[in-house]
């Protein structure tokens, strides 16, 4: 790093405890703070606030997202809670699901229908929206709604949108003259509703019945079926194909302006779209396209919008990897957040890059469609990266548990993104130590396309047993690691920070 003196002033007045002693000099305990502050840590400090270009248009960036946000454990039974919007919110999620179903007394309720979920008031949702929806982040939030609502409550959900979120509605209509997205910047502290529009040459429509279509293929495609919605009633089953035609609410289409749904139909019928216009395809479907028409997929996304969302057979509301979508460059993989595994801790990873405001600005490849998946030969983009593993410290037993054996621990890192650069090496294993393990270990890898990488470090326990416990990862984007001696912070399952366990490495990028 090329520093200067006065920046080198700034820290030791920061860090060094007993400036007096030492005046414009620095002891080893104050370079020891220095080493463990965020200032020293392997990810850029510097991303750790805004720091990407916000000005440019929706769809050329990815956009946190959150499927069935209501819920808070299966898709088939347990609690809806308005707590679920909350925590979304403020752990970044920039794109909420609402399931709107008629309730009594003519209040819109949310839930997932026809299973055994408990149902929310759609009126009380908002209101925890409002409160919630700029505490994490500046910028634009889009409010994903499934309106299977008749045109009364429709009506009654625009009335909530209006009166309750009041300014923060982004309602005008779209100029005649526009031809673009407008930009996360434009929009701040705006929510923007996405849902079917009424049109002239549509006036008839449900907003999401079209993706409910889309569910029910996919499982006929699969041959299977949800056992809920067999033992529940085939009735209901055909009561939802046959009313598939009622009315959409004029106030409420009113409300839709730069995300309006339409049916995906191919990409060649997609040129005709307008430029708001954008569709929602499952994980099945959407990794389909990628495998028959990649590069139209990659150019799709240059100016549309495409959401993402788990097939209907995650009952359990595990979730899938959103790495092969962000790599055509869609912009809205919803994934349940309710479920802490390994793909939400990649998804949670991507998205700190940009300050964690729910924004992140796509590769510039992905932004002009230049990228082609299928020809990497001559990749200009490659980088290589190479980490000396050198010590830990503190690293805990497993589940953080104070009695028990002592660890043997071993360090991996994984390098995921693009398919070509899926790779992952490990150290040796330290026995018997968990407090200071020393490695001194050079692990190196060569990275086709950095700009799509997730570098993951986990610390595990070799056991005799075979079942290798984790002891502690982090996981980071390639563009937020800093060169230099570094300290890794290690987190748990649930992404909280193990206090003190930390690893020590030197890192190079070339």
């Amino acid at each position: 790093m090329k520093v200067t003196e006065a920046y080198c002033r700034a820290l030791i007045q920061r860090f060094e405890p007993d400036l007096e002693q030492l005046p414009g000099y620095m002891s080893i305990s104050g370079f020891r703070e220095l080493l463990l502050s965020p200032t020293q840590d392997i990810f850029n400090y510097e991303h750790r606030t805004v720091h990407q270009d916000m000005t440019q248009p929706l769809s050329h960036y990815y956009i946190s997202s959150s499927h069935n946000t209501y819920l808070t454990q299966g898709q088939l039974m347990g609690e809806s809670s308005i707590e679920g919007y909350i925590r979304a919110l403020l752990r970044g999620c920039r794109c909420l699901e609402l399931d709107a179903w008629d309730g009594p007394d003519d209040e819109p309720v949310i839930y997932h229908g026809y299973t055994f979920t408990t149902k929310i008031l759609f009126r009380d949702v908002i209101m925890a929206i409002k409160t919630n929806a700029f505490k994490s982040s500046q910028y634009p939030v889009i409010l994903s709604i499934e309106n299977h609502c008749s045109v009364e409550q429709q009506n009654k959900m625009a009335k909530h949108l209006v009166n309750i979120l009041g300014d923060y509605l982004y309602c005008t209509p779209v100029g005649e003259d526009e031809s673009v997205l407008p930009s996360p910047h434009s929009l701040a502290r705006k929510i923007l509703i996405k849902g079917r529009k009424f049109t002239k040459e549509n006036p008839e429509a449900s907003e999401e019945q079209l993706e409910e279509e889309e569910k029910r293929e996919e499982e006929l495609m699969e041959n299977k079926t949800l056992c809920v919605y067999a033992s529940e009633s085939t009735n209901r089953l055909s009561l939802v194909q046959k009313s598939n035609s009622f009315k959409l609410d004029k106030d409420f289409s009113d409300l839709v302006t730069y995300v309006k749904a339409v049916r995906f139909c191919g990409f060649e019928k997609a040129k005709c779209w307008k430029f708001y216009e954008m569709a929602s395809l499952s994980e099945t479907q959407a990794q389909y396209q990628i495998n028959s028409a990649e590069k139209k997929f990659v150019e799709h996304t240059t100016k549309y919008l495409s959401r993402i969302y788990p097939k209907g057979l995650r009952t359990g509301s595990s979730n899938f990897s959103p790495l092969p979508f962000w790599n055509v460059g869609c912009q809205l993989v919803a994934l349940n957040y309710q479920t802490f595994d390994k793909y939400l801790y990649l998804y949670e990873a991507k998205f700190a890059l940009n300050g964690n405001c729910g924004y992140v600005l796509k590769p510039h490849f992905l932004r002009d469609g230049s990228f082609d998946p299928s020809n990497l030969v001559e990749n200009r983009y490659k980088k290589t990266l190479t980490v000396m593993v050198i010590s830990g410290q503190h690293i805990p037993k497993p589940g953080e548990a104070t009695v028990g054996e002592i660890v043997d621990p071993y360090v991996s890192i994984k390098v995921c993104g693009h398919p070509v650069d899926s790779n992952k090496k490990k150290t040796s294993v330290v026995k018997n130590n968990g407090f200071f393990p020393v490695w001194n270990e050079t692990l190196t890898f060569d990275v086709q396309m950095p700009d799509l990488a997730v570098v993951v470090f986990t610390v595990k326990d070799e056991s005799i047993t075979g079942r290798n416990f984790r002891l502690g990862r982090y996981a980071l984007p390639f563009n937020s690691i800093t060169e230099g001696y570094r300290h890794i912070h290690l987190v748990d399952d649930y992404h909280s920070v193990i206090v003190s366990a930390t690893l020590f490495v030197h890192v190079t990028i070339e």
